[in-house]
């Protein structure tokens, strides 16, 4: 099969301009204020476009199955709520956040061991991955910060990086190795919080799906896995820092 699609998806509701909310009185004299967010009159809807070829085939009359894809897709003008200096008397505004590629394969196989008259066994097997890479931000941007954590973790769009790429400081190095500061004895850190530290997007996930069925009775269950895929966890931070 070989397939291409485009579609369109639109901002949240009352996403385009800038409303007050009316708070309880104080002092008998009414309060309005602004959202932390500030939004966007010019927000233009996303648009991804797709690709897609695979192949489905089964033998041994239906026993044994494969279903294998191959798939790219391009986000153009995602829709985020990107953090600004508060200083501008909001937190975050609304975006059109670049282009945005994935692409991966997709693997399904199925199988029937066990088939008599009273009973059957059935296997699912699925596997995934996909790679995540932003090509471009907006006028021209550097980065767009999506979120913000204790101890200077941030996530973010970075061109060229996986969309939600973890930065952080980091250890200084010295052809490829942590440099010691010869007077402490300790790692150097770097001075800014600007450093690639992880990709919270997994390697690849999968999982395997066991039905068994007797007569009129079905038992299943499912097994799930992801492998790799970074975490930033504030608890080992206070752990560490606090012993």
């Amino acid at each position: 099969r070989v397939n291409y699609a485009e579609v369109g998806n639109d901002a949240a509701p009352l996403s385009l301009i800038n409303t007050y909310t009316r708070s309880s009185n104080f002092q008998g004299q009414p309060i309005y204020s602004l959202p932390n967010t500030n939004l966007n009159p010019n927000l233009k809807p996303e648009r991804t476009n797709s690709f897609e070829v695979g192949l489905e085939t089964s033998v041994l009359d239906n026993r044994l199955g494969l279903d294998v894809t191959y798939y790219k897709t391009q986000s153009v003008d995602q829709i985020v709520s990107g953090a600004v200096s508060s200083a501008s008397n909001v937190t975050n505004a609304y975006v059109n956040g670049g282009t945005i590629n994935n692409e991966g394969f997709e693997v399904q196989l199925t199988g029937t061991p066990i088939k008599t008259q009273d009973f059957s066994w059935n296997i699912t097997v699925n596997w995934s991955n996909n790679k995540s890479t932003v090509e471009s931000l907006p006028n021209g941007l550097e980065n767009l910060q999506l979120a913000s954590f204790q101890g200077g973790v941030t996530s973010n769009a970075t061109p060229g990086e996986p969309y939600g790429a973890l930065k952080g400081t980091d250890y200084v190095y010295t052809n490829g190795q942590p440099t010691v500061d010869q007077a402490t004895g300790r790692y150097m850190i770097s001075s800014t919080s600007d450093k690639i530290i992880g990709n919270i997007n997994p390697d690849w996930i999968g999982g395997i799906r066991n039905k068994f069925n007797y007569k009129n009775m079905s038992l299943g269950f499912l097994i799930d896995s992801q492998h790799g895929g970074d975490i930033f966890s504030l608890d080992m931070y206070y752990g560490l820092a606090t012993g």
